[in-house]
């Protein structure tokens, strides 16, 4: 199963290969070689199209499925959009309002920040969650700039990541302390 695609993939029961999307979607790039969103799902929408048969069954076609899945796409995009201004003596804060988590005794879903207790295991989780993103956003940049031949940055990110899972591991630590 394709690494990061199996949770998207598992509604249709099929394996697939990173070799097979790969070439399913090379198949929708334009004569640059571009590969943009409206040509995969024009692709996967066109029984003709080379890529159908891979492409076809990742989609939701169902409308009113598909309207339901965009609306809370939606939703979520505007929780995200919401900002919480902390004011410190000297400082100003700016960060969502709104985070992630799926934490006991609220379950999953988004929390005001505000109400989060300082220190608690729910603070924890959210630090945790917040650098395990910072570590993908990280592990993701290394990888694309080493690609594109820049070792000296790719270097000084690979040290970053080693700096967020030590933080990481850290906020581990102190949540099972508190």
């Amino acid at each position: 199963m394709l690494e990061g695609l199996d949770n998207f993939l598992s509604h249709t029961g099929d394996d697939m290969t990173n070799e097979e999307l790969k070439a399913a979607l090379a198949l929708c790039a334009d004569e640059d070689g571009r590969i943009t969103k409206e040509s995969v799902v024009a692709a996967a929408g066109n029984r003709r199209h080379p890529a159908y048969a891979v492409l076809h069954p990742l989609f939701t076609w169902d409308p009113e499925t598909a309207a339901h899945k965009w609306r809370l796409e939606e939703a979520a995009k505007l929780i995200r959009s919401v900002t919480y201004i902390r004011h410190e003596t000297t400082t100003r804060t700016i960060t969502p309002f709104y985070v992630h988590t799926e934490v006991a005794p609220r379950g999953a879903g988004y929390t005001a920040l505000p109400s989060v207790e300082r220190a608690s295991e729910e603070a924890a989780q959210i630090l945790a969650d917040e650098l395990a993103r910072c570590k993908g956003a990280l592990s993701r940049a290394t990888k694309v700039v080493s690609a594109v031949g820049w070792e000296p940055i790719a270097a000084q990110l690979q040290a970053l990541l080693v700096t967020v899972e030590a933080l990481r591991r850290g906020s581990d630590e102190g949540e099972e302390a508190a």
